[in-house]
């Protein structure tokens, strides 16, 4: 594989040939192209030119890892989570250093659902905290909603009414420029907050590694 082959695969990555980047890509990745992994994962992940394949977009994220792309703990983490290895994927959140604020998010949400993988007492909760206070929507959504029903750790309910006005004027964009899933989780959050009954999100890779993604998560901003 020769540097200019690699740097039309990223050419075409860009441009969203997949198709046309596919041959390049695999040439890259049995070259040992960390990047190429990468790539590959998440276009099994999706389907991208290709059938959707969770095993082989986990196995393409494993080598892009071992080849020295250490942004791959992310979604490696979000594999395993989506596939119910919660050890496994909070051994991934808890490496990540790439997408820091998604992963403390994550950590709060795989502890959350499997207690007993917690290292100490309250793991969970100072997580959450610590994701919210870097400014991940979906942990301020969380601490709102837990301050709004009486969880004095986090404040008061007040408070949380308060928290979650902004949380919900982020959302107010045209909802036919929304999926399903926001459109639902908008609606929800925003017609009846006393409820508390606003959608998980989802563990979504939304593009492939080295693309500048995500300060958020699962979110707007990604």
């Amino acid at each position: 594989m020769t540097a200019s082959n690699e740097e039309m695969a990223q050419q075409l990555y860009k441009q969203k040939r997949y198709k046309e980047a596919l041959p390049l890509l695999e040439e890259a990745a049995n070259a040992g192209s960390a990047w190429a992994h990468g790539v590959l994962g998440w276009m099994y992940w999706y389907g991208h030119a290709v059938r959707k394949d969770r095993d082989r977009s986990l196995h393409h994220y494993q080598l892009a890892y071992d080849g020295g792309d250490e942004s791959a703990a992310n979604p490696l983490g979000l594999s395993h989570f989506d596939a119910g290895r919660a050890q496994l994927a909070l051994e991934w959140f808890r490496k990540d250093r790439h997408y820091p604020i998604s992963s403390l998010y994550w950590q709060y949400r795989t502890i959350e659902a499997h207690p007993h993988l917690a290292r100490y007492a309250d793991e969970a909760d100072e997580i959450l905290l610590e994701a919210a206070d870097s400014g991940h929507l979906f942990a301020k959504r969380d601490v709102a909603f837990r301050m709004m029903k009486g969880h004095k750790r986090f404040g008061t309910r007040l408070q949380g009414g308060w928290v979650s006005i902004p949380i919900c004027s982020v959302w107010l964009v045209p909802i036919h420029m929304m999926n399903g899933f926001a459109k639902a989780s908008r609606a929800k959050l925003c017609s009846g907050l006393a409820t508390v009954t606003c959608a998980k999100p989802k563990t979504e890779i939304v593009a492939a590694p080295f693309a500048g993604r995500r300060a958020n998560d699962c979110s707007l901003s990604r």
